[in-house]
């Protein structure tokens, strides 16, 4: 079955200028969304984003906001286009361009990269299998891989935000890209730009079908005790425990669960230090600190699968020091750490 025949029934998805259309724009974007939550491994907690544009306007996933949500609620913000094209490569203070939207919610952290793409729709995904090519240190040799999907960059790791941005001006002429474009970006994720929200939706489905493994299934979370069983014995073997217990390897995983959050009982005998959010066991089994969130716990299990995924033999790169401290203290994280669930 294709990804084309899973997804929900087709949409309006006719757009003209100032959407004088039978489908608002909230509305595209709203199934779009769920369109993506729909799929495991896609995105993790409020990872991600989605927007639409016209002339002047775009909507765009507001920062800290689940896809899910889309489901009862607003996750939208309208924003200035032209003012946002002018400021986003010098600013991240975007407040002055919102036109509409709930009150409290602030555009994406990446509403630069949506804002300069032409294209009319935009998503961003941390799709299990985009990241497991993008850790790998040939990421630039697997992306050729996709070329019959549309015309395919690689971009090395930079910090989200206006340093992605520039780095993705600087790979794609943004003034002149046609057709759909998908941006393979260095231990973060997956960019998909094009006019139709049906080419990008099956264009992300289409990566993962080729490069994700089998995605874990995690317990029930337990109610009692320090340490819950997320994955059973048997889940995580020697190698996979090993790299996860070298990481960080997204920006994501830095921010949610810290700088070293795996513990590796086969190679470590110390014992388990009180900042550990996550131990793998010798049995093979993922155990979680019952503090620990559901975002950041999607986010855990997601680098299990994506380091299933690892080609064998591969090498990966994990984030620098430097870059796991920068995103830590970087404001725009703090405030989505403000809404984690």
């Amino acid at each position: 079955m294709s990804p084309r025949d899973v997804r929900r029934p087709p949409l309006d998805l006719t757009l003209v200028s100032d959407f004088a259309a039978p489908t608002p724009p909230i509305d595209i974007l709203r199934d779009l969304a769920l369109a993506l939550a729909a799929r495991a491994g896609l995105v993790q907690g409020a990872g991600g984003n989605v927007s639409l544009k016209d002339a002047r306007h775009m909507w765009i996933k507001a920062s800290g906001t689940r896809f899910s949500d889309a489901r009862t609620a607003d996750i939208f913000v309208e924003i200035d286009l032209a003012g946002a094209r002018e400021t986003v490569l010098v600013s991240e203070d975007l407040a002055h361009l919102v036109l509409g939207g709930p009150e409290g919610l602030r555009p994406s952290i990446e509403t630069a990269i949506h804002a300069l793409l032409p294209q009319r729709v935009v998503a961003h995904v941390h799709s299990v299998g985009a990241i497991a090519a993008a850790i790998d240190v040939r990421a630039a040799e697997i992306a050729a891989e996709l070329v019959d999907l549309g015309r395919v960059v690689h971009v090395p790791y930079a910090k989200p935000g206006i340093q992605l941005a520039q780095a993705i001006s600087a790979a794609v002429d943004v003034r002149s890209a046609q057709g759909p474009i998908l941006v393979l970006l260095g231990n973060h994720g997956l960019i998909v730009a094009a006019d139709d929200v049906e080419d990008v939706i099956h264009i992300i489905h289409e990566v993962e079908n080729r490069w994700a493994p089998p995605l874990a299934a995690s317990q029930a979370r337990q109610d009692s005790g320090e340490w819950w069983e997320v994955l059973p014995p048997g889940s995580i073997d020697a190698v996979v425990a090993r790299l996860a217990a070298a990481g960080p390897y997204t920006p994501d995983q830095a921010v949610f669960l810290g700088a070293r959050p795996f513990h590796d009982e086969r190679a470590e005998e110390a014992d388990v230090d009180p900042s550990t959010l996550l131990r793998v066991t010798t049995e093979g089994a993922l155990l979680a600190r019952r503090s620990v969130a559901a975002d950041a716990l999607e986010i855990a299990v997601s680098i299990i699968d994506v380091l299933h995924g690892v080609r064998e033999g591969a090498e990966v790169r994990q984030l620098e020091e430097a870059q796991i401290a920068e995103l830590i203290d970087w404001d725009a994280e703090k405030w989505r750490r403000q809404l984690e669930r």
